[in-house]
C-alpha cells in the first residue's frame, strides 16, 4: 500500500525527485491545490475509500498522508 501511495504522490508532484516521508507537499514537491485534490481523488479511487475534508486539511507532508492509511487505534471507554 505504501508503495502505491508514493507512486501516486510521485505522479502528481511537480518535483518528484524530492519525494521523502518528510517532504512537504506544497513547499518541497511543488503541488498546488489542484494537484493536491487530484492526488486525494486518485487515492480515493485506488483504495475505494472516501477521505473526509477535515482530514485532508491536516495533510502537509507525505508522512501525514501515510497516517491516513494506518489503522486507527481503538478508543478506550471512559
Amino acid at each position: 500500500m505504501k508503495a502505491k501511495i508514493l507512486k501516486l504522490v510521485e505522479e502528481t508532484a511537480r518535483y518528484p525527485q524530492r519525494l521523502s516521508g518528510e517532504a512537504r507537499l506544497v513547499e518541497d514537491l511543488g503541488m498546488n491545490s489542484l494537484q493536491f485534490m487530484l492526488l486525494i481523488s486518485m487515492l480515493e479511487d485506488e483504495f475505494d475509500i472516501t477521505i473526509p475534508s477535515h482530514k485532508t486539511e491536516a495533510i502537509k507532508r507525505v508522512a501525514d498522508l501515510m497516517k491516513l492509511f494506518e489503522p486507527e487505534e481503538p478508543r478506550k471507554a471512559s
